[in-house]
């Protein structure tokens, strides 16, 4: 393991990775997600309504998951390319999408506090040491207080 962080150039990963339209489908046939569902309806009562953001979010496979299951998705990430290519991939499934281009560490503050679920899958690990607390952290300060409330009892929606 590396002791160094190694930038990524996210924006010619995504030119070359085509879009491909099914990989939500096969994302909800996971066990990933079938925990993220339970979760959200022990927690929420069910996704309706939810505020959702997507940290690092790419082409935000889980936030149109939740999208199409209810919720309102904001997708955060640094990559102009991505996020175009997620607003087609919403567009293709007639889903709306908040797009929000940003640095993690300095979120604007308009997201601060804003959100009910704020999510990130394959971030964390790109970071090390005080890097990898940020990400955690954005996570936090991105969720409403009276989510985290409700998430601290374990709680339904009220």
């Amino acid at each position: 393991m590396s002791d160094v962080e190694h930038p990524a150039d996210w924006d010619r990963q995504w030119q070359q990775e085509a879009i491909d339209l099914g990989a939500p489908a096969r994302e909800a046939a996971t066990p990933r997600w079938a925990a993220q569902a339970r979760v959200i309806g022990e927690r929420f009562g069910g996704f309706t309504g939810l505020r959702i953001i997507e940290i690092g979010a790419g082409r935000g496979t889980n936030a149109l998951l939740y999208a199409q299951q209810g919720a309102h998705a904001t997708l955060l990430d640094n990559s102009p390319v991505a996020l175009e290519q997620a607003r087609s991939l919403f567009a293709a499934h007639g889903l709306a999408v908040e797009t929000v281009e940003a640095d993690l560490f300095d979120l604007p503050p308009e997201l601060l506090g804003a959100y009910d679920v704020s999510m990130s899958f394959g971030l964390c690990e790109h970071f090390l040491g005080e890097r990898r607390l940020g990400v955690v952290r954005a996570h936090i300060i991105a969720r409403s207080p009276r989510s985290r409330r409700r998430h601290a009892r374990g709680g339904g929606r009220h």
